[in-house]
């Protein structure tokens, strides 16, 4: 029980275009069996087209006319006959070609085979802008915000600015509960793709386990939370100044006590009393005089962590998930 012969039919080939499904093409072929008993089944994988091959006409033969724009849909068994003199069976039938590309499917890509890998799926990727409220001690210029007595406000001024939230959705074959405790609420310790040190904040990482039909096994769909906030610097015509940190903290330098030749002093009121506000200070920890601008620190408070993991298995995001035709 055996396929004996794949041969081309040269009468019957339809073709078709419409403005919602493009060009479609039905090519027929023949397939000759040795055995009267041979089922479609024996047929069907005789086919002389892989998974994913594309429109040539003939199938078998040397092909006159191709087009790598139109994938193959499906192989059907259109009619079966026994053959005359002989013990066998032929089987004709159809391969279908249109412009739906197998491999570009959210599902992941198929092999020669047919079979159908979710996990090798590309991730899908959201995103959308959220309103924060941040503290603020310079303008647009990078000038320090002060009252007519020189004073910045205690808690500086409140500005609404926009955080960048990104969702990746991935399928994943295996997972680790672990990978949340070190990645939830962690930054990227270095420049990861197209942001600086300290821009990408990790908010969450969220697995759902999942039957995936396809590999017929238990897998992981996880969803990756990032937001993303640069930090902002601007030259005020000497030294660059931090507008915002990215997602460090910024303080104003000031406090209760100064430094005096390395030590640590109460600041005094002109009539000797231990001032109850705190004072601006200098670099060098002593108290600011009227004329001197106010300083600032920034404080990094959430923990890093190495963002190369995301690029690298079993996270393997693609090189350009987030730039893929956005210019950036």
């Amino acid at each position: 029980m055996a396929v004996v012969e794949v041969v081309d039919v040269m009468d019957g080939a339809r073709g078709e275009w419409s403005i919602q499904g493009g060009w479609r093409f039905t090519v027929p072929f023949k397939v000759r069996c040795d055995s009267r008993r041979d089922g479609p089944r024996v047929a069907l994988r005789a086919s002389p087209l892989p998974y994913g091959a594309t429109y040539r006409w003939p199938l078998v033969g040397t092909p006159t006319e191709a087009d790598p724009t139109l994938f193959l849909q499906s192989v059907t068994v259109d009619e079966s006959d026994v053959c005359d003199g002989g013990g066998g069976r032929i089987y004709r039938l159809s391969a279908v070609f249109s412009a739906y590309n197998p491999n570009q499917d959210d599902r992941g890509p198929v092999d020669e085979d047919g079979v159908r890998d979710p996990f090798a799926a590309r991730p899908q990727v959201s995103g959308y802008g959220e309103e924060v409220i941040e503290r603020v001690w310079q303008n647009r210029a990078g000038q320090p915000i002060v009252n007519s007595a020189g004073d910045p406000p205690r808690d500086g001024v409140p500005f609404p600015t926009s955080v960048l939230n990104i969702e990746v959705v991935k399928a994943m074959r295996v997972f680790e509960f672990s990978w949340i405790e070190e990645l939830k609420n962690h930054v990227n310790a270095s420049a990861w793709r197209i942001w600086p040190a300290g821009s990408v904040l990790c908010r969450d990482v969220v697995p759902r386990q999942e039957w995936f039909a396809d590999a017929g096994i238990y897998g992981w769909v996880v969803v990756f939370k990032f937001a993303v906030k640069p930090p902002v610097e601007v030259d005020d015509g000497g030294d660059e100044v931090t507008l915002s940190p990215g997602w460090a903290y910024q303080l104003q330098d000031a406090g209760l006590r100064q430094k005096v030749g390395g030590k640590l002093e109460w600041i005094l009121a002109e009539n000797g009393v231990a001032v109850s506000e705190p004072v601006n200070l200098k670099a060098d920890g002593s108290a600011a005089g009227p004329t001197d601008d106010p300083r600032y620190i920034v404080v990094d408070l959430l923990p890093e962590a190495d963002f190369g993991v995301f690029d690298a298995p079993p996270f393997d995001f693609p090189a350009d998930l987030f730039s893929i035709n956005t210019g950036a």
